[in-house]
């Protein structure tokens, strides 16, 4: 992997492939940070593998803030809908 960037969904990451050299972007859930996981060469087809690394626990922090304030804003319109 030559480098990543992580988005709210998904870490975007630049790689090479082992047997061809090309090198291509390819997007991976979230939900996978943190593992190591198969990625395929768009070009010959060859399999190879990507440590997916986990997001920087900055950005972290503030994501985690993020999804909590949507998730309280969320709890006081249905609370607001369930009273009128």
């Amino acid at each position: 992997m030559q480098s990543q960037k992580f988005s709210t969904d998904d870490i975007e990451t630049v790689l090479v492939c082992s047997h061809c050299d090309e090198v291509f972007k390819k997007k991976f859930p979230l939900a996978l940070e943190g593992q190591i996981t198969e990625f395929k060469c768009p070009v010959c087809g060859n399999t190879g593998d990507v440590d997916l690394p986990y997001k920087p626990g900055e950005e972290r922090v503030r994501l985690d803030e993020d999804l909590a304030d949507v998730e309280d804003e969320q709890l006081l319109e249905e609370e607001f809908e369930e009273a009128y």
